[in-house]
């Protein structure tokens, strides 16, 4: 018999941006940790404002976080919750290089 694999729950996140037609990033996480995702689909460098809200996740709104870009530096930086909510980033465009995309781990320092 198969044993059947969990999928972890995937959250939307709502987001503010200069660019129109954007997809929606997303917040994967299990009970340790989470790995927000958003996208740049265009031909410009955007600023993007993430409301990484931790409603519905086993994370607190009183927790401290460690965030880590994964995908252009691994530079890591403490955050409060508060602060996630209104996470201010710059995504480059798609189609250069370390661009089109923002990926970040976050963990709660406990």
């Amino acid at each position: 018999m198969k044993k059947e694999v969990k999928k972890p729950p995937v959250k939307e996140i709502h987001f503010k941006a200069e660019v129109n037609n954007l997809q929606v990033p997303y917040l994967i996480f299990n009970d340790k940790k989470a790995v927000l995702i958003a996208g740049n689909n265009s031909d410009k460098d955007i600023e993007i404002r993430l409301e990484v809200s931790f409603e519905d996740t086993p994370f607190q709104a009183n927790d401290v976080f460690r965030i880590t870009d994964l995908w252009n530096d691994n530079k890591t930086k403490l955050i409060s919750a508060e602060n996630l909510l209104t996470f201010k980033t710059k995504i480059k465009a798609d189609k250069t290089r370390r661009g089109g995309l923002g990926v970040w781990k976050i963990e709660p320092v406990r």
